[in-house]
């Protein structure tokens, strides 16, 4: 995911989006995919959960913009703090894959709606699987702060 953030600019949204990374453990596994027989967090499922823990900051998320081209969907999604007129934005890339017994309609609104998915999963830190849900794959650790992330990236060889 491709973003710009101006540090000075969005300190306010920082610590409302710290507070909803820290208020989710994961989201559970509903849906199984029959034909290859495994669990999966529906898109539903993440929207929701997502959607509760920014809005309980007092944040909003969603889709700016997109276009399709070459089988991918571009998406520019924003996150923002109404409150304080703060907000960021970023653009990801989803492939698009039209095939038997799925038409290129039904493919890209698949692509769309597994972008806005996984960009709400990114933006909140959310591990692949929740808490003693599968240990062998959750490490259980305090959460690293916004400010701990921020200065990594922007004294990146300072």
């Amino acid at each position: 995911m491709e973003s710009e953030i101006r540090r000075d600019r969005v300190k306010n949204l920082q610590e409302a989006l710290l507070k909803a990374q820290n208020s989710l453990d994961g989201v559970q596994k509903k849906s199984t995919n029959k034909f290859s027989n495994y669990d999966y967090v529906s898109a539903e499922d993440m929207v929701t959960s997502a959607r509760k823990a920014l809005i309980n900051q007092g944040l909003v998320a969603g889709r700016k913009a997109w276009s399709y081209e070459q089988d991918k969907v571009k998406c520019t999604f924003f996150i923002a703090h109404p409150e304080s007129g703060e907000e960021i934005t970023g653009t990801t890339e989803f492939p698009s894959v039209a095939r038997k017994g799925t038409p290129e309609d039904k493919a890209l609104a698949t692509a769309l709606t597994s972008s806005l998915s996984y960009y709400l999963r990114d933006i909140l830190l959310l591990p692949r699987f929740p808490k003693n849900e599968n240990m062998d794959y959750y490490e259980d650790g305090p959460h690293v702060s916004m400010d701990e992330i921020q200065s990594k990236i922007f004294n990146k060889g300072a």
